[in-house]
C-alpha cells in the first residue's frame, strides 16, 4: 500500500469519524425518494450504455457501495422486478440481505467482476453492525476492547476507499484495478467476518477462547495469525488488568463478571467457627465454568485462584499489601512470559501468608495445644481435672454449669505442666446435645439427602456422655482450626475419654475388692477378678493402641511435613491428612467399628458402677476385734458364702456376654486389617487375642449354632 498523501489522510480521518457514529443501517432503507418516485425507477438500464461506460457507472456505485451504504445499480436485494440477482449471501443465517447486479444484458465479463468484489460490501457491513451492536455497556468490557481493536483494523479498510477514490477521480481506475487493490483487503475482512459471526453470542472468556482458537487455526498463515493476534492482545488487556489486581493486592473488580475467578459474597469467615461442613477456603473463591476459561491461562488457573487468596487472607487481618513487583502482564505467544510472572507473584503470597500463620500468630504452637489437651499428649491436667469433675460430671445435663466446670478446668491447668502453655486460656468445656455414636452418625449424615432415622437419633442428659473440651481460636489461624477440625479433634478426645473413665472405673473396682477383702477378712479369689482382668486388658491394650500406635506416629508425620510446608494450602491438607488418618486409626470413621467399640466400653463402665462399693470402709480393722465386731465379720462371710454360687453363675453369664462382644468387635477389626492390609489394626488384633481365644470362642459359637440348626 502505497503512503497517502496529506489530503489523503485528511479524507480518511473525516471518513472514519462518520462511520463510526452512524454506521449504515440496511434494515431501515429508504423505498423511495422525496420525490414519491420509486428508486428503481430513476435507474437507467446499463445495456443502453457502451461497456466503457456501463464500467464507468458500476465504478461509481462500487465506490458508494463499499462505504455500506445502497448504490444507484447495485442495491440490497428485495426481489425487484426487472433486477437479475448475484447473490452474495452472508452464512451463519445472520443476515438475509443481498447485493445484486443489474439486468442479463449487461457486460459478463463486468457483473463477474462485480460479483466477485461485493461480498467485501458484505463482510464490512456486518462488521459494523457487530461493532455497533456489541460496543454496549452491556456486554462487557472485553466486547467493548475487541470492538475497539476491530474498529481499528477497519482503518484498512477506510484508506483502500479513500485512496480508490482519488485514483478514480485522476481517471486511471478501472475494474481490473480495481479488483487488484481490494484483493488483499478481502482475505483479512473475510476472516474478521467469520470471527464475528462465531462470536456473535459470546462475552467474556468464552469471546477470548473464540480468538484465540482463530488464531490457533491460522498456523499456516502468519499474516492473518498476526491481524488475530493483535486483536487478541487488545480484547484481553481488561482480563490481564483484572488478573494483576487480583494476583498483586487480592482484589477482584468486575463488574460484568468476566474474570475466571468467582467470590462468594454469602461465604464469610466467621463460619468457619460456626458450621462443620462449612468450606471458606474452597468456596470463597472459586474458578468459573470450563467454557469461561481463557484457554491460555490454562497451566495457571490454579496458581493465579492461591496467589489471590492468599493475598486476601492478609488482607483480611488488616495488614497492608506491598508487593516486591507489579509487572504488568499482557497476552503473549509465549505463554512462560506471564507464567514467569504469576509464580513470582505466588511465591511472594505462600511466603508472606505462611510466614503470618507459623511465626506471628503461631499454629504450630496451637497445633500442640491441641494435641495436649484434645490427644492428651500431656494427661497430668485431665488426671487432675477427673478427680475435681467427676462429681459434676455424674449430674444430668441440666443440672451442670458449665461456668463451674471451666473453673474446675482452670484450676487443673494452672496446677499442672500446662501452666505454661500460652494458649490454656483458648480451652472450654462444652456439654453437647449426643453422645459419641450420636454424633458420629450425625456427621457421616451430613450431605446425604435422607439419613437413616436411626443415625439423627441418640441425645444424652447425662454429663459424663455430653462431656466434651472446645478451643477457640481467631483469624487467620480458624483457617485451619476452624469447626470441621475441632470436631474431629473432638471425636478422638471423647473416645479417649470414655477409655479413661472406664480405666479409672476399673482401677477403683479393683482398690475396692481389695479393700473389701481386707477388711472382711475375705480368702481367695473373687468371681469378679477373672471379668475385671479382661476388662482391664482390653482398655488398655486399646488405649495403648489409639495413642502410641495411631495418634503418635500420626503426629510426628504431621509435625515433619509442617517443616517443609512452603504454601498454606500444603499446611490445610498435611493437617486434615493428620486428622483423617487418626480418624480411621481410631475406628470413628465406620458406625459398625464405633458402635462395637462402644458397646464394650459400656459393658465395662456398667460392671464398674455395678461393684463400686456403697460404703468404703474409712477405717481399717481393730489388731484386736470385739465380741461384736467378730459377730458382723461372721456374719458377712456366711452371706458371702452363700451367695457365692449365685455370684459366680451371675459372672459367668457376664463374662461370657463381654467375651461375645470383644469376640465380635475383634472379628471386624481382623477382617478391615486384612482387606485394608492395615499394620496398626493387626497389631491391635494380636493384642486383645495373644492366644486366640476369641477365634476360638467365635468358632465355638459358629459350630454351637450349626449344630442346633440341624
Amino acid at each position: 500500500m502505497t503512503t497517502e498523501s496529506p489530503s489523503i489522510r485528511d479524507e480518511l480521518q473525516q471518513r472514519i469519524t462518520t462511520l463510526s457514529i452512524s454506521p449504515f443501517n440496511l434494515t431501515s432503507r429508504k423505498k423511495s425518494c422525496s420525490a414519491g418516485i420509486r428508486y428503481e425507477e430513476s435507474a437507467v438500464k446499463l445495456d443502453i450504455y457502451p461497456t466503457d461506460q456501463q464500467e464507468e457507472l458500476i465504478l461509481e456505485d462500487l465506490l458508494y457501495v463499499l462505504n455500506g451504504s445502497e448504490g444507484r445499480y447495485i442495491r440490497v436485494s428485495d426481489e425487484q422486478s426487472g433486477l437479475i440477482n448475484f447473490t452474495i449471501e452472508r452464512s451463519l443465517g445472520r443476515s438475509d440481505e443481498i447485493f445484486t447486479g443489474i439486468n442479463n444484458s449487461t457486460d459478463i465479463s463486468l457483473l463477474h467482476m462485480v460479483e466477485q468484489i461485493l461480498p467485501l460490501v458484505s463482510r464490512y457491513v456486518f462488521i459494523q453492525r457487530y461493532i455497533t451492536e456489541k460496543n454496549d455497556f452491556k456486554y462487557g468490557s472485553i466486547s467493548q476492547a475487541f470492538c475497539a481493536a476491530l474498529r481499528h483494523h477497519l482503518i484498512e479498510y477506510h484508506f483502500l476507499i479513500v485512496e480508490l477514490e482519488q485514483k478514480h477521480k485522476k481517471e486511471n481506475l478501472t475494474i481490473q484495478t480495481f479488483w487488484f487493490h481490494v484483493q488483499p483487503v478481502m482475505r483479512n475482512m473475510d476472516i474478521l467476518y467469520r470471527l464475528t459471526s462465531s462470536s456473535y453470542d459470546l462475552t467474556g472468556g468464552q469471546l477470548l477462547n473464540c480468538i484465540y482458537d482463530k488464531m490457533s487455526s491460522l498456523s499456516g498463515d502468519q499474516n492473518s495469525k498476526q491481524m488475530i493476534h493483535t486483536l487478541l492482545t487488545k480484547a484481553s488487556v481488561p482480563l490481564f488488568q483484572m488478573l494483576e489486581q487480583w494476583i498483586y493486592n487480592g482484589v477482584i473488580n468486575d463488574p460484568f463478571q468476566e474474570f475466571f475467578i468467582i467470590h462468594d459474597a454469602h461465604v464469610k469467615k466467621e463460619l468457619l467457627n460456626q458450621k462443620y461442613n462449612d468450606k471458606y477456603w474452597e468456596k470463597c473463591y472459586t474458578l468459573r465454568s470450563e467454557q469461561s476459561l481463557p484457554k491460555f491461562l490454562s497451566k495457571v488457573y490454579n496458581r493465579v485462584l492461591d496467589t489471590g487468596k492468599y493475598l486476601n487472607v492478609i488482607r483480611e487481618c488488616g495488614i497492608r499489601i506491598e508487593t516486591s513487583t507489579t509487572n504488568k502482564i499482557h497476552f503473549t505467544a509465549n505463554e512462560n512470559e506471564y507464567q514467569e510472572k504469576i509464580n513470582e507473584a505466588f511465591q511472594y503470597a505462600s511466603k508472606k501468608l505462611l510466614d503470618l500463620l507459623i511465626n506471628e500468630n503461631q499454629l504450630s504452637s496451637h497445633l500442640k495445644s491441641l494435641k495436649n489437651y484434645f490427644l492428651l499428649g500431656q494427661g497430668d491436667f485431665f488426671v487432675h481435672f477427673l478427680d475435681l469433675s467427676s462429681e459434676e460430671l455424674r449430674k444430668k445435663t441440666s443440672d451442670i454449669m458449665t461456668a463451674k466446670l471451666d473453673s474446675l478446668l482452670e484450676l487443673s491447668l494452672r496446677t499442672s505442666t500446662a501452666e505454661s502453655d500460652p494458649h490454656k486460656d483458648n480451652l472450654h468445656c462444652v456439654l453437647l446435645s449426643h453422645n459419641l455414636t450420636s454424633e458420629i452418625a450425625k456427621i457421616l449424615s451430613i450431605g446425604k439427602e435422607t439419613p437413616k432415622r436411626e443415625e439423627t437419633k441418640g441425645p444424652t442428659n447425662l454429663g459424663i456422655e455430653a462431656f466434651a473440651f472446645d478451643y477457640r481460636v481467631q483469624w487467620p489461624v480458624s483457617l485451619v482450626i476452624n469447626v470441621k477440625s475441632l470436631t474431629k479433634y473432638r471425636l478422638i478426645f471423647r473416645l479417649l475419654l470414655i477409655c479413661k473413665l472406664t480405666e479409672k472405673g476399673l482401677n477403683e473396682m479393683w482398690l475396692s475388692n481389695q479393700e473389701t477383702k481386707r477388711v472382711y477378712g475375705l480368702r481367695g479369689i473373687s468371681p469378679s477378678v477373672a471379668l475385671w482382668r479382661k476388662m482391664n486388658q482390653y482398655v488398655q491394650n486399646l488405649l495403648h493402641y489409639i495413642t502410641f500406635e495411631v495418634l503418635e506416629p500420626n503426629w510426628h508425620t504431621l509435625s515433619e511435613n509442617l517443616k517443609t510446608s512452603t504454601t498454606i494450602d500444603q499446611v490445610l491438607k498435611y493437617h486434615e491428612e493428620f486428622l483423617d488418618r487418626s480418624i480411621d486409626g481410631c475406628m470413628l470413621s465406620k458406625q459398625e467399628y464405633i458402635k462395637a467399640i462402644m458397646k464394650t466400653l459400656v459393658f465395662c463402665h456398667t460392671q464398674t458402677n455395678r461393684h463400686a462399693p456403697k460404703e468404703p470402709a474409712s477405717e481399717p480393722p481393730p489388731l484386736r476385734e470385739t465380741p461384736a465386731q467378730r459377730r458382723q465379720r461372721m456374719e458377712v462371710q456366711t452371706r458371702m458364702k452363700k451367695n457365692e454360687a449365685k455370684e459366680a453363675a451371675n459372672m459367668a453369664r457376664m463374662e461370657k456376654t463381654f467375651d461375645d462382644y470383644l469376640s465380635h468387635l475383634i472379628r471386624m477389626v481382623r477382617s478391615s486389617s486384612n482387606a485394608d492390609g492395615s499394620q496398626q489394626m493387626n497389631n491391635l488384633v494380636q493384642r486383645l487375642d495373644f492366644n486366640e481365644f476369641y477365634r476360638n470362642n467365635l468358632e465355638r459359637q459358629g459350630t454351637t449354632r450349626n449344630v442346633n440348626q440341624r
